[in-house]
């Protein structure tokens, strides 16, 4: 048999066993969440007008800040996933009872999420660049408070019981903006210039809407017709997003372009397809769903053709969810998910797989590995050095799990051993 004909049949045999995982995970998961999350099971609850914070308008009065949560009626799980549907509106209007995120609320909360639509500072004049980008910042600064509100609850009351590891922000139109730049708008050094001093004397990107002192990180963001300032602000291995956006959008840009303000073109932004394609350059998961034709926000509505975008919509994003939920874990602590400064490398591999652990702070660790029906395999406890290798050498190939402790912090990554 000549080399490449071996070379073929090894590539084969790496692709089929990578297919079998795949399948492998996706039931097993499917059984760890006992039918959870990808149909609607439950009626639901709505609890209205919950205050969540303040801040200063744009005019300068104060703002209180309130929001809506839905719950699985009846419930009893110990800690569920959350995921906000934040409005849209140009940053001019709208509220939390728009139809489309009341909608949304609605079919995921029913599929066993919490789910949250909040009210966020509006209003910008005159219609600008530069006021248009304060806009963005002030709500994504009140989107963060929100998030913090229910760590919050989560190291207190814990009235919502929610997963602090499965904290998802998604938005329509002007609340996917606000959803995408909570993710990626995670630098000052990405503050435009001429921003910098105005966001630097009103509270950074952080903010100071409410519930100082916790965390506002989130797992990922979903895009439903949003944009980003810079697909650049995407960094190496960051969070994992989808999107869906039409091709025919005359308010968010497809691709590159200005986004509108009735008829002004106010800021120029990355739109959800140039987000996609940059997405792989930098190692991070994105997944997009095209609606060819499409305007924007086509799955608001109750038109038949409305009903059918949102349904789509719907089963688009509970895929894209339900492949990161991390359905064995029933009684989650107040936790910090530090993922994204732990390199794991060679994954694939062949052999042993070395973590390595960026801006190492002398703390201890603990680390394990896991298989696919949650069996422990190795265990590595009290490592306080800022490499480690895991010997596979008696290890079958397969999909597997490496968790890691520190503290209250806690990671996950998946590796693949062939």
């Amino acid at each position: 048999m000549s080399p490449e004909n071996k070379k073929q049949i090894s590539m084969k045999k790496i692709l089929t066993l990578t297919l079998m995982m795949l399948i492998v995970s996706i039931s097993n998961l499917f059984a760890q969440c006992g039918g959870r999350y990808q149909t609607e099971t439950f009626a639901d609850t709505v609890s209205t007008g919950i205050g969540y914070g303040s801040n200063t308008s744009w005019t300068g009065g104060t703002t209180n800040l309130t929001l809506d949560i839905y719950q699985p009626l009846g419930d009893t799980l110990a800690a569920r996933p959350l995921v906000f549907f934040t409005h849209g509106g140009s940053f001019q209007t709208g509220t939390s009872a728009d139809v489309d995120v009341v909608s949304l609320c609605h079919h995921f909360a029913k599929r066993g999420y919490v789910t949250v639509s909040i009210n966020y500072r509006l209003g910008f004049y005159p219609i600008d660049s530069t006021n248009a980008t304060q806009a963005v910042i002030r709500a994504v600064q009140d989107q963060k408070a929100a998030i913090r509100f229910f760590r919050k609850d989560r190291s207190t009351t814990n009235t919502y019981k929610i997963d602090t590891t499965q904290i998802w922000v998604a938005g329509s139109s002007a609340g996917a903006l606000t959803a995408l730049h909570t993710a990626y708008l995670d630098q000052i050094s990405e503050v435009p210039a001429s921003l910098l001093a105005w966001v630097n004397s009103n509270g950074g990107l952080e903010g100071t809407s409410g519930n100082a002192g916790f965390s506002s990180d989130i797992r990922g963001p979903i895009s439903l017709c949003g944009a980003l300032g810079h697909a650049t602000w995407m960094t190496n291995n960051d969070k994992p997003m989808c999107a869906v956006h039409g091709t025919a959008d005359n308010v968010v840009p497809y691709g590159t372009g200005w986004a509108m303000v009735g008829t002004f073109p106010v800021v120029p932004v990355d739109g959800d397809s140039t987000i996609n394609a940059y997405a792989p350059s930098v190692n991070t998961e994105c997944h997009l769903l095209t609606f060819i034709g499409a305007g924007h926000v086509p799955y608001a509505g109750t038109s038949a053709s409305n009903l059918a975008y949102m349904d789509t919509t719907v089963n688009f994003v509970s895929d894209f969810l339900y492949h990161h939920l991390n359905c064995y874990l029933t009684n989650v602590p107040e936790i910090k998910d530090f993922s994204s400064s732990i390199e794991v490398f060679p994954n694939p591999s062949t052999g042993n797989i070395n973590l390595s652990f960026q801006n190492y702070d002398n703390k201890s660790y603990s680390v394990e590995l896991f298989d696919q029906l949650g069996r422990s395999i190795q265990k590595y406890e009290n490592q306080n050095a800022k490499e480690l290798t895991l010997s596979t050498s008696n290890i079958h190939a397969g999909m597997y799990f490496v968790r890691i402790r520190k503290g209250d912090s806690f990671a996950e990554k998946k590796v693949l051993i062939y």
